[in-house]
Formats: C-alpha cells, sequence, structure tokens
C-alpha cells in the first residue's frame, strides 16, 4: 500500500487522477490506509467508493474501493 498520509502534497491526489484514468468502465481502485485521507483524493474522481474496515489487521485499516463507472 502507499503512505498516502505521508506523501508530499499533490502526490495522493495525483495518484487518484490517474489512477481514474488508466482503469477501465467497471474496474477499482483499492486503497488500505489508517485514516480516511486517500477516500478524500478519490472523492474527487469516484462517484462510487465503498468502504469497510480491516480488523484483523494489526493496526486495524480501513478499506476504500473507489469505482469507475
Amino acid at each position: 500500500g502507499l503512505p498516502f498520509s505521508t506523501l508530499p502534497d499533490g502526490v495522493g491526489p495525483a495518484i487518484a487522477e490517474t489512477t481514474w484514468r488508466v482503469l477501465r468502465p467497471g474496474g477499482a481502485f483499492l486503497v488500505y490506509q489508517f485514516t480516511a485521507r486517500a477516500r478524500d483524493f478519490m472523492a474527487r474522481h469516484f462517484r462510487r467508493i465503498d468502504a469497510g474496515y480491516e480488523l484483523w489487521n494489526v493496526l486495524p485499516c480501513k478499506l476504500f474501493w473507489g469505482w469507475k463507472d
């Protein structure tokens, strides 16, 4: 996984935008993080974002799937 919370300014949003551009329709971008910051980057490009949690991870993490229509 990518450390979205510690990337330099602008890098996280650029990754989300580029990922959205290269995904085929119906494709998903999966992000797992300890904070919801990456979801904010994704929301600018992905209309549908599903969320979940992985409690077995140490520390538990948040999961976000951004789907391209």
